[in-house]
C-alpha cells in the first residue's frame, strides 16, 4: 500500500519524475501536496511536452517554490526544457528574474525563443556554466544586455559559460560568433554543428579568443576549410576532442596542422571529409598516440591496408573506429588491425568489402568488441 510508505520514500520515488508529472501528483491528496514541494525534488526543473503551455508552467512552478523567498528560486540550479516548442521569450524572463542560482538551462528545438531571452539570463547570471540552444533558430548570439553592459566594468564584462551548445542554430554566423567568444572567453565545450554561415574567420575567433577550449564540433559546416584547421591547431595541448566531419574543404594539410600540434587529442571525427587522402592518415598516425576514438567514415581515399596497419602502430590507445563506407580496405588489412589492437571496444564496417574473415578476427583478438555492418551473410555462427 503506497499510504503505508514513509515520507522518504515516496519523495526519492518522486525523483524519477518529470517536473509536470510532479505536479499532477500535487493534487492527489494533501500529503502529496506538500512533498511534492519538498525542496530536494526542485533543484531541476524538467519538461519535454510540446504542448504545454511551458510559459505559464514556469510561472506556476516558481511562484509556488518562491512563496518563502520573495519572488526567488534559490533551489534550482538546472532547468531542461527541451522540446518544449510553446516556449517563448515569456518564459525564460521568468528564469531570468527568479532563478537566481541557475546554472544549467537546455532549451533544445524551442524554437520560438530569441536572443533577447538569452541576453537577459546571462545578464543575470553571468556565473551559469551550460547552456544548450540546440535547433533554436532565431538564437545567433551570447552577449549582456546593454544595461548590464554599462553597469560591467571593464574586467567584468565576461559570462562564465564553459559548455555552449549550437547545434542546428543556423542563423549563427562569423560575426555573431566573434561577439559570442568575446563574451564567453572561458569555453572549455563548444558545438556549432550544422551552423552553415560559419567560415574560417569564425573559426579563428573561437580559437583565438576561447584559448582554453577541450571540446570543438564544427561538423557540418561546408566553409571551414585548412585555414580553419591551422586556427585550431593553436588550442595545442588542451584540444581533446574535434569535429570537423562532412567539412569537405579539408585536406591532409589540415590534418597534419592538428596532428603536429594538438598531440593530446582522444577524439577526432573526419566523417565524409573526401579530400583526406592516405598521407594524411599517415601523418595522423605518426603524432597522435592519445588517440582513442576516430571516425572515417566515407573517406575513400584516406583508407587503404597500408594506412590501417599505420594507424594501428602509432595510435594504440584506440577503443572506436569508423571505417563505413572504405571499399579500399581487405580482409587482410582488418585482420592485422584487430591482431594489433587487442582492447578495440567498437568498430564500424558497413559498406566495407570485407568477409566472414574480418569478423573472425576481431571476435578472436578484441575480446566483447561490437562490430557494426550491413553483411550478415558473412556472419554465420558455423563460420566464426
Amino acid at each position: 500500500n503506497f499510504d503505508n510508505l514513509q515520507d522518504h520514500l515516496v519523495t526519492t520515488i518522486f525523483q524519477y519524475l518529470h517536473s509536470n508529472d510532479l505536479c499532477k501528483c500535487a493534487m492527489v491528496c494533501k500529503r502529496w501536496y506538500q512533498l511534492v514541494w519538498s525542496p530536494v525534488l526542485w533543484s531541476s526543473i524538467r519538461i519535454h511536452n510540446p504542448r504545454l503551455d511551458v510559459d505559464r508552467a514556469l510561472k506556476c512552478v516558481t511562484t509556488a517554490l518562491s512563496c518563502d523567498s520573495s519572488k526567488t528560486c534559490v533551489i534550482v540550479e538546472n532547468i531542461n526544457l527541451a522540446g518544449s516548442r510553446r516556449l517563448t521569450d515569456k518564459g525564460l524572463f521568468v528564469v531570468a528574474h527568479r532563478c537566481v542560482e541557475l546554472k544549467k538551462l537546455v532549451i533544445d528545438g524551442c524554437t520560438e525563443t530569441t536572443n533577447i531571452a538569452i541576453f537577459e539570463i546571462v545578464s543575470r547570471y553571468t556565473h551559469a556554466n551550460t547552456h544548450t540552444h540546440t535547433g533554436c533558430h532565431y538564437i545567433t548570439s551570447i552577449s549582456l544586455t546593454p544595461a548590464a553592459n554599462l553597469q560591467a566594468t571593464t574586467n567584468n564584462k565576461q559570462i562564465y559559460l564553459s559548455h555552449l551548445d549550437m547545434t542546428d542554430c543556423t542563423n549563427v554566423d562569423d560575426s555573431s560568433l566573434q561577439m559570442i567568444v568575446t563574451y564567453c572567453s572561458r569555453l572549455s565545450f563548444l558545438y556549432l554543428r550544422r551552423c552553415i554561415k560559419i567560415t574560417d574567420l569564425g573559426v579563428q575567433y573561437a580559437a583565438s579568443y576561447c584559448n582554453k577550449l577541450k571540446e570543438l564540433s564544427v561538423s557540418d559546416c561546408p566553409n571551414v576549410s585548412d585555414l580553419g584547421m591551422r586556427d585550431i591547431s593553436r588550442l595545442e595541448s588542451n584540444l581533446k576532442y574535434l569535429s570537423v566531419a562532412k567539412c569537405r574543404r579539408v585536406t591532409d594539410i589540415g590534418l597534419q596542422h592538428i596532428a603536429r600540434k594538438c598531440t593530446k587529442i582522444r577524439y577526432l571525427n573526419l566523417r565524409g571529409c573526401d579530400k583526406i587522402t592516405e598521407d594524411g592518415i599517415i601523418f595522423l598516425a605518426a603524432y597522435s598516440n592519445k588517440l582513442r576514438s576516430i571516425d572515417l567514415g566515407n573517406c575513400e581515399s584516406a583508407l587503404t591496408d597500408r594506412s590501417l596497419m599505420m594507424l594501428a602502430d602509432g595510435c594504440q590507445q584506440l577503443k572506436r573506429v569508423s571505417l563505413k563506407g572504405c571499399s579500399r580496405i581487405s580482409d587482410e588489412g582488418v585482420v592485422k588491425f584487430a591482431q594489433k589492437l587487442r582492447q578495440l571496444q567498437q568498430i564500424n564496417l558497413i559498406d566495407c568489402k570485407v568477409t566472414f574473415l574480418s569478423f573472425k578476427a576481431l571476435h578472436k583478438y578484441c575480446d566483447d568488441c561490437i562490430i557494426e555492418h550491413n553483411n550478415p551473410a558473412n556472419l554465420s555462427l558455423t563460420q566464426l
